[in-house]
């Protein structure tokens, strides 16, 4: 009986190529030259509130009315959120 090894052959040598490249983007991703500097991704003070969190720049009530006029029909805005006008922003198409 006559047995192709050709296969197990290729087939070995395919998985040694992916276990390398397997080993060197892990290495890539997790090694401490690729990892960002902490004050490249760090907020600005000027973009803080009370030193630690994100300002807000876009009232929430702004998209909740504008899903609610254009998604929902509700033309009533001044019900949902009283004494508010809001300004639509584009978020509903």
């Amino acid at each position: 009986m006559v047995v192709d090894n050709t296969a197990l052959i290729n087939g070995a040598n395919t998985a040694q190529r992916i276990a390398a490249n397997t080993t060197s983007c892990r290495a890539a991703i997790f090694s401490p030259a690729a990892a960002p500097r902490p004050s490249s991704r760090a907020l600005q003070v000027a973009q803080q509130y009370q030193q630690q969190d994100l300002q807000v720049t876009v009232d929430y009530r702004d998209i909740l009315a504008e899903i609610g006029s254009r998604r929902l029909g509700n033309q009533q805005l001044d019900l949902v959120f009283p004494g508010f006008a809001p300004t639509f922003r584009g978020a509903v198409v």
